[in-house]
């Protein structure tokens, strides 16, 4: 590659796919997810922070304010089927989120969904997730945010089947 190139040769370049996008956990809680609500809400893993916010503020602070949430993204985001508008923002937290740097991440997480109107539900992670306890949560979490369709969430019946891990 001469110096004043800006493309780099393609051998050059060290990337490989990801074997996944989704951690285990999030692989467990994405399919009990979906089960609970796929059929009211659009279920999209791994959305950027500053893709689920407009920012209102021009000049300096717009970009302040940009740089605070471009880094970030929250696990799962629930979309309304026929709008595609972000309803509820979900993080599964592990041990990690008890550290002092990710309690700061998480507080600017709780901030800048709450000053945009979009609900925050967290779910500690678990071996397994069961179904009812998530389908409750969510309800929760909906009804102490913005006016959502609630009452459209199904009652989840089923059982985790015994294979699922």
């Amino acid at each position: 590659m001469d110096d004043g190139d800006s493309e780099l040769e393609l051998e050059e370049l060290s990337y490989e796919a990801k074997e996944s996008l989704l951690s285990g956990a999030e692989s467990d809680f994405f399919g009990v997810l979906s089960r609970v609500v796929g059929d009211v809400y659009h279920v999209w893993p791994m959305v950027r922070l500053a893709d689920l916010v407009d920012i209102r503020a021009v000049g300096a602070r717009h970009r302040s304010l940009l740089n605070r949430v471009t880094q970030y993204h929250v696990d799962f985001v629930l979309c309304d089927r026929g709008t595609f508008r972000p309803v509820l923002a979900i993080e599964l937290d592990d041990r990690t989120h008890d550290r002092p740097k990710r309690v700061k991440r998480d507080a600017t997480f709780e901030v800048t969904l709450a000053a945009a109107g979009i609900p925050l539900a967290r779910f500690r992670v678990r071996p397994k997730f069961d179904p009812d306890r998530v389908l409750r949560k969510l309800r929760q979490a909906m009804k102490s945010g913005v006016e959502l369709r609630t009452e459209e969430l199904p009652r989840y019946r089923g059982r985790v089947p015994e294979d699922f891990e």
